[in-house]
């Protein structure tokens, strides 16, 4: 999904043609000598998408486990669990 997304935002700010950009689809996405990931480091664009972080965003999770709770859609246990969990 990535790729199609980066792919999309080349040609909109027209840093590749249409047809470039299909080329780029038909070459392994993989080979950082051509294709996608050749386009994303010589225009450095989608880079942070590429780079794996050991940080987990947990965003709205809390407040999503809460809902469940008082929807009632799980046991007990596990909401306990899953906020004793966030708590650290």
């Amino acid at each position: 999904m990535d790729e199609i997304i980066i792919l999309d935002k080349t040609i909109k700010i027209e840093l590749l043609t249409e047809k470039e950009t299909r080329d780029c689809l038909d070459i392994a996405a993989h080979n950082p000598e051509k294709g996608i990931l050749y386009q994303i480091k010589k225009h450095k664009i989608g880079e942070r998408w590429q780079k794996r972080t050991k940080h987990v965003k947990l965003s709205n999770l809390k407040a999503l486990i809460i809902d469940n709770d008082e929807m009632e859609l799980l046991p007990e246990e596990k909401i306990n669990k899953d906020l004793s969990f966030l708590a650290g």
